[in-house]
């Protein structure tokens, strides 16, 4: 028994659901309202005392984290199809990328997404400033907690877009690098692919796919992903129409700020810095 507490959108939760779509596992769960704050109810703190989804519940056994969930479901499942190698040094390579992820893009995304998009929608759920700062609190997780407050008055003003920006161009001009000789960020397809192409369909969401016209890698790669299975019923089969238009359209607007913005971080010395 599978039970995933997920939201449709979330990014972390797209990799959990690609990867069990990828090695056929059924499952089942609630889809929790982020903005409605459902992830902050005592029922949920006390399965995830950060308040973030996803949670894994295997058999009554509680996993949180993503990135650990990803292992988990490798290691409980090991006759399913496999995502992560047994071979010591492709499982390392696969950790590599995961990694990155947990040490700072993951946080960068939500940079980047409350900036273009997300702050409009808390802004009009929370009309007051009272009203916000009961929302900034009731956020368990301070560097979340943080960003919020940095990015819901200032949006793509704010210094943090720019750094998080940065931050995910740098990685995927080393998947472009990487993709070079090899239709995979490992060779076959692993977790580290599943790990990262949730943050690229937010990147397309959020109309910044400009970034592909300059890594043809990169872009190949993800109509790749687009193919599998994973990203069919754990990712695209999710896509909220009504976030999709919410981003889109924020998205659009700001392609005059984030364009320029692109162009000039994906510059050769740029990269090299």
């Amino acid at each position: 028994m599978l039970e995933l507490y997920h939201n449709d959108m979330s990014t972390c939760a797209q990799k959990v659901r690609s990867q069990l779509a990828e090695k056929g596992l059924e499952w089942s769960g609630p889809n929790l309202n982020l903005r409605a704050g459902e992830q902050h109810t005592p029922e949920f703190l006390k399965l995830n005392p950060k308040g973030v989804v996803p949670v894994l519940v295997h058999d009554g056994f509680v996993v949180t984290e993503s990135n650990i969930i990803l292992e988990y479901v490798e290691d409980a499942f090991p006759d399913h199809k496999r995502l992560l190698s047994t071979k010591a040094a492709e499982r390392a390579r696969t950790r590599y990328w995961l990694q990155k992820l947990d040490s700072g893009l993951h946080l960068a995304i939500a940079v980047v997404s409350i900036g273009v998009a997300f702050r409009d929608q808390l802004l009009a759920v929370h009309t007051t400033p009272e009203a916000l700062e009961k929302f900034y609190l009731a956020t368990p997780d301070p560097a979340l907690r943080n960003i919020y407050r940095s990015l819901v008055p200032a949006g793509v003003e704010s210094p943090q877009f720019a750094a998080a920006m940065e931050a995910w161009l740098k990685c995927f001009a080393e998947m472009e690098a990487k993709l070079a000789s090899q239709p995979f960020l490992v060779g076959e397809l692993s977790l580290a692919d599943f790990g990262i192409v949730p943050y690229a369909v937010r990147f397309e969401n959020l109309r910044l796919e400009h970034t592909w016209t300059a890594l043809p890698n990169v872009a190949a790669w993800f109509e790749r992903m687009k193919q599998t299975e994973g990203y069919r019923v754990g990712i695209e089969k999710w896509l909220n129409p009504k976030y999709i238009s919410l981003m889109g359209e924020k998205g659009e607007a700001l392609l005059p700020r984030t364009t320029p913005l692109i162009d000039e971080m994906l510059t050769p010395k740029a990269m090299a810095a």
